[in-house]
């Protein structure tokens, strides 16, 4: 399940990124402004990742896919 989840979780990272060219036509945005936010996840996930590990371990799985 541990797997699963940060397979789904690169994934949309990923997604995100190859589209990027797409936000910025579409919506108007800056290429930098959606480079930034993708790298809004890059920044977040070592921080989201460990305790959600911790949780999944000991706490309980619903817990740790909820976070």
């Amino acid at each position: 399940m541990f797997c699963l989840v940060n397979m789904g979780n690169g994934m949309n990272w990923v997604t995100f990124v190859s589209n990027a060219s797409n936000y910025t036509k579409y919506y108007g945005f800056s290429p930098l402004l959606v480079d930034m936010f993708a790298l809004i996840y890059m920044i977040t996930y070592p921080f989201v990742c460990f305790p959600q590990s911790y949780i999944i371990d000991n706490v309980s799985l619903r817990w740790g896919v909820i976070i």
